[in-house]
């Protein structure tokens, strides 16, 4: 009876406005939540979901600092739940987190995430996509507060387009965590092979009978924003960054390049010239190190890895050393959970360049 009871005066509230705004769904959120807690009481698990319910409408009228304070309230709740290892307990620090990061907080964003993380491990397992997803975020709010405080430009999604990519010029680190392709020789085609200065960069050279090969770095590269889009150009972005292009891109004094995607290592073997692909485009555009994969591994030992990797440079480590610490965390993980730790998932990464 008192469940129906306060059901019916929530309902009621619905209907005093008659037109949509923030502020009115605000208030609305706000006298739902009142009903619910003296209803059900101030711990009630109800009342949590009345918190987020608030926190969301703040939420989406930009009232980050208001959307904040529900959360956090619901977040307390829900640990106050029996069994705090629960999924509603990570999606509120998940929300405590997107609110800080709203409002340029990353560090204290940070903790939350890690929260949600442990959470999602211990109900799916690591290689689950919540588990991932909120890895990934750990990875972003790491990065945002900066290697020594720098200011970090993030383009993700539809803005990660490869126009964006040509207009670089000379960041300190550059970070691609996108899909790399490399794909086998091709025999070139006689107008293809022509000894004009227009399909000059078409050569890769000759295979073992005498044929001209496409260009190794035309047979490389990354995936961006668009690529799927058959065929569709905007502009020259087709969302298809190869390796010659790559070459063309500003890398002057560039510290760093990671290439977090699968197989982004490998290349051509060319007399005199080393391993032709992604990793030489980069170095060969300026950078002075460049960090890559010989073989595709599970996203979840990949974020780990990339998550130790950069916390160790932001703590002053070389990139050879933090490297390296993010490889020994990853084995000594391993052999915690499994055991023993293959090398297949721990040692795709390498370190080129100084």
């Amino acid at each position: 009876m008192v469940s129906h009871h306060w059901r019916e005066q929530i309902t009621s509230a619905h209907w005093t406005c008659s037109h949509s705004c923030n502020s009115c769904d605000s208030w609305l959120y706000a006298r739902a939540l009142e009903l619910r807690s003296n209803a059900l009481g101030a711990d009630h698990a109800k009342t949590a979901d009345s918190h987020t319910e608030l926190g969301n409408a703040y939420y989406e009228a930009g009232q980050y600092a208001e959307a904040l304070t529900s959360f956090l309230k619901a977040l307390e709740i829900r640990e106050k739940v029996p069994g705090d290892q629960q999924a509603d307990t990570a999606v509120s620090a998940t929300d405590v987190a997107y609110a800080y990061r709203n409002l340029g907080e990353f560090a204290k964003a940070e903790p939350y995430h890690q929260r949600a993380a442990e959470i999602y491990e211990n109900i799916h397992g690591l290689e689950h996509s919540l588990t991932i997803t909120t890895l990934n975020d750990i990875a972003f709010v790491k990065l945002r507060q900066g290697k020594h405080g720098e200011k970090t430009t993030l383009y993700t999604q539809q803005y990660a387009l490869e126009r964006v990519a040509k207009s670089l010029h000379s960041p300190q680190v550059a970070l691609f965590a996108t899909h790399g392709f490399f794909l086998p020789a091709q025999e070139l085609a006689a107008e293809q092979n022509a000894g004009d200065a227009e399909h000059t960069s078409w050569s890769g050279g000759l295979d073992a009978k005498g044929n001209a090969i496409e260009n190794p770095l035309l047979r490389c590269g990354l995936l961006l924003a668009g690529c799927n889009n058959g065929g569709v150009e905007v502009g020259d972005d087709d969302g298809l960054l190869t390796g010659l292009e790559i070459v063309g891109i500003d890398f002057r004094g560039t510290e760093l390049v990671v290439l977090s995607a699968c197989q982004t290592g490998l290349g051509d073997v060319r007399d005199g010239e080393g391993v032709a692909g992604l990793r030489q485009a980069f170095q060969l555009a300026g950078a002075k190190s460049v960090v890559a994969t010989l073989w595709e591994i599970p996203d979840s030992d990949s974020t780990q890895l990339m998550i130790t990797f950069f916390q160790s440079l932001a703590e002053g480590k070389t990139s050879s050393e933090a490297l390296r610490t993010a490889q020994l965390e990853r084995i000594e993980t391993h052999r915690r959970r499994f055991g023993a730790a293959h090398p297949f998932y721990w040692a795709a990464f390498t370190l080129t360049g100084q």
